[in-house]
């Protein structure tokens, strides 16, 4: 029984060690892998890539769709010249997502009403974790200059570990320069949880914007630093 035990063991142990991470991916690879990602996918762009594109996350799936993006050591989203924000995630009807986004440099994204970075919108759920977001911007009454989520989903928005804005790369918006989050009765709680926020600028709410109305959400900021933020 111990010996039977023990060749189990060694097997599984011999499995993990040798199975494959998530393929890295080119700048078009990772474009069609995330605007078809599936449901536990974990979708990796190779490190060093700047990629110059936008993103719509699928919006058709039922729930459970929860996937993973991930990049590379100094991966980066770049919005310089585009029409519209870097990445969008708006289900529709009954669908859903929940995206974890970790290690990307999002920067130079224009959103038209939210999120010059990333906007997500209704049934979502969403991990930021080791993010960067620089020079993003919402022109005119727009909120969240790089990122902007309204959920009406029940899992906690995390943003953990990341970083927005820098003295030469600020992110900025008429409402929430940098991050606004805003989920409606029945949404979830919010989490903000070592994350740096510097030299992002609005006219209300130079750093963030968070609100849950639902009685029984919270919403959570520590160990996070906000330094140089301006609201006029």
């Amino acid at each position: 029984m111990r010996l039977a035990l023990l060749t189990v063991l060694v097997a599984l142990c011999a499995a993990l060690a040798t199975a494959t991470p998530a393929q890295a991916l080119n700048c078009a690879q990772f474009k069609t892998a995330v605007e078809n990602a599936t449901n536990g996918q974990v979708i990796t762009l190779d490190a060093g890539l700047t990629c110059n594109d936008t993103y719509d996350l699928p919006s058709n799936k039922n729930a459970p769709f929860a996937f993973t993006i991930r990049g590379g050591a100094g991966s980066t989203l770049d919005g310089t010249g585009k029409s519209s924000r870097i990445m969008t995630g708006s289900p529709t009807g009954g669908h859903a997502i929940d995206v974890t986004i970790r290690n990307l440099t999002f920067r130079n994204g224009t959103g038209s009403g939210g999120g010059g970075a990333l906007e997500l919108s209704g049934n979502v759920a969403l991990t930021l974790d080791a993010d960067r977001f620089f020079g993003n911007v919402v022109p005119g009454n727009g909120s969240g200059g790089a990122v902007n989520v309204n959920s009406t989903g029940t899992r906690t928005i995390e943003v953990l570990n990341s970083t927005f804005g820098s003295p030469t790369a600020p992110n900025s918006a008429d409402e929430a320069g940098a991050i606004k989050v805003a989920n409606l009765t029945g949404g979830p709680s919010i989490e903000l949880v070592n994350d740096r926020f510097n030299h992002n600028s609005a006219r209300f709410s130079g750093a963030a914007s968070l609100t849950a109305l639902d009685p029984n959400a919270a919403v959570r900021v520590a160990r996070s630093t906000f330094f140089r933020n301006s609201a006029t």
